[in-house]
């Protein structure tokens, strides 16, 4: 190989850990306390200082929505703790410190005017599944499998609500593969910074109990060459 290119690669990674400690001080910093013990702290999701926007308490100013897009990217980092992880999900499940009725979170799926997003989801159950919240990336996944894709068609509106007599949105190609992707990371799911493979990391518990049929995985691709 390039002697340059292996040369960078080691100052990146000798970089990599400085700059994971650096992004966990800044985000420590933006952690407001709320007064909901359901969901204790929030991470705002807008950029401009609070005091800024709305003088009351720091839990119901600008950015303590829960953003349905935000927070995904955030958890589709892998970089955040394990204790923010659960802040954002429990915030986005519970919290909604706004004067905004609707809901940031619905089974498990963030989402806009009390809907779920589809193009924005992937993040959400990546984070999940980093992190070991099974159970809750198994919500996420019911959630979007159940009620996110047209019946029939399986295609899927930019943003759905569970109550069919309400409106979608317009059609968005991405958020078609959400239940595929989702399938297989479920079986087959590769951590971000420790080179490893799991197999079988989010199965639920029911498929594997006595006499149930087999889990099999075949050909399955991952970074380091196909599994099963």
């Amino acid at each position: 190989g390039r002697e340059d290119v292996a040369a960078h690669a080691s100052e990146l990674l000798a970089a990599a850990p400085k700059m994971l400690a650096a992004l966990e001080a800044s985000l420590a910093k933006t952690v407001v306390p709320t007064s909901n013990p359901r969901a204790p702290r929030c991470v705002p999701t807008g950029a401009d200082p609070l005091d800024a926007v709305d003088p009351g308490p720091p839990h119901a100013r600008q950015g303590c929505l829960g953003d349905f897009r935000g927070y995904p990217e955030l958890m589709y980092s892998g970089a955040l703790t394990a204790e923010l992880a659960d802040d954002l999900f429990n915030h986005l499940m519970y919290g909604n410190a706004s004067a905004l009725s609707t809901r940031p979170m619905t089974l498990g799926c963030t989402g806009y005017n009390a809907k779920q997003s589809t193009y924005t989801a992937y993040g959400m159950a990546y984070g999940l599944l980093v992190y070991d919240m099974v159970e809750r990336f198994l919500l996420h996944y019911f959630g979007m499998s159940a009620h996110t894709y047209t019946r029939g068609s399986w295609t899927t509106p930019e943003a759905t609500h569970p109550d069919r007599d309400i409106g979608s949105t317009d059609y968005v190609a991405a958020g078609v593969h959400t239940a595929p992707t989702y399938l297989k990371w479920m079986h087959v799911f590769e951590e971000p910074d420790s080179r490893t493979v799991w197999l079988g990391k989010a199965v639920p518990r029911e498929w594997l109990t006595p006499g149930a049929a087999p889990v099999v995985v075949r050909s399955s691709p991952t970074r380091y060459g196909r599994v099963g």
